[in-house]
């Protein structure tokens, strides 16, 4: 039971890893299988609802690939001057 608690989170610190504009910003997030499972599951365990999930993804891709708001200059410019910058 204590390995799939752990595994579950695990899912989600994946998920905060890749979803930090700090790291999606600065080019420095890794975009390895394991990443790109731990995002998938963390959507599927957070929303049941399979169009809410396609949505997410859809999401997602725009904001890796900064599309639309993502990639605006005051996007740009918030991630590095309003994040606190601290990797623990």
């Amino acid at each position: 039971m204590k390995f799939i608690i752990i595994n579950i989170y695990l899912y989600y610190f994946i998920a905060a890893y890749f979803l930090n504009p700090m790291f999606q910003y600065e080019g420095n997030i890794s975009n390895d299988e394991e990443v790109r499972t731990g995002i998938k599951e963390a959507i599927k365990r957070l929303e049941p609802d399979l169009e809410k999930q396609v949505q997410a993804m859809n999401e997602i891709r725009q904001f890796v690939n900064h599309n639309g708001e993502f990639g605006s200059v005051l996007t740009k410019k918030a991630v590095k001057s309003s994040l606190p910058g601290i990797i623990i």
